[in-house]
């Protein structure tokens, strides 16, 4: 599985640094494969970020996954699993599937500055100490889009690294919240949020 290095926003939009801002935060790419076709939780452009509700005039649905070859739906009350990734780092490796909204002609083109941004929060009990008051937070940050079929794309993963100082087994059971707004170009922003239990994936023995 090949793992993307931090990547500077386009030039047209407003400058940042990944790695300068969040240096355990790091892009992973998937290598396509549709998963198993189960959607999650479809969450429409809202001002709300209840992931149960939704108001306003809809601009696309996106779904909150986990997973680094196939998207797994997270679901409200569920499992999210800490995994190593391919360079043995502990991370939470988060999909987002989407559809309606829009995309560049070359829908994995994330440099492309028609791409849609996100921005992630991930809070889990005792642990928010990191940027802006979160476990771990990611502004401004674009995505390439893979198709799965019937108008429906899957993001690349994020990796949604595990700080230096936590270690998986001191998350396990713990309560956690996951956010994402995800803002399609020149669209109006689509929230998504789910509280899930932080588990314990496939890890080395």
């Amino acid at each position: 599985m090949m793992v993307c290095m931090p990547r500077l926003r386009r030039a047209t939009s407003s400058a940042w640094l990944l790695c300068a801002a969040l240096p355990l935060v790091l892009p992973a790419c998937t290598d396509g494969s549709s998963g198993d076709g189960d959607t999650g939780s479809m969450v429409s452009s809202t001002d709300d970020t209840s992931a149960s509700e939704s108001t306003g005039a809809s601009a696309g649905t996106i779904a909150l996954g986990s997973g680094q070859e196939e998207f797994h739906p997270l679901e409200e009350g569920g499992d999210l699993e800490v995994v190593f990734g391919s360079q043995g780092s502990a991370m939470f490796p988060i999909i987002i599937r989407g559809s309606e909204f829009p995309l560049p002609e070359d829908t994995t083109d994330w440099m492309h500055e028609e791409a849609p941004t996100i921005e992630l929060w991930l809070d889990i009990e005792g642990h928010n100490d990191g940027f802006g008051g979160h476990f771990k937070r990611i502004d401004n940050y674009p995505l390439g889009f893979e198709s799965v079929g019937d108008g429906t794309y899957d993001s690349t993963f994020v990796a949604v690294l595990l700080p230096d100082d936590k270690q998986p087994e001191d998350l396990e059971g713990l309560p956690a919240t996951l956010w994402v707004e995800l803002t399609p170009f020149e669209s109006a922003p689509i929230n998504a949020e789910v509280n899930l239990t932080v588990a314990l994936g496939d890890l080395p023995g």
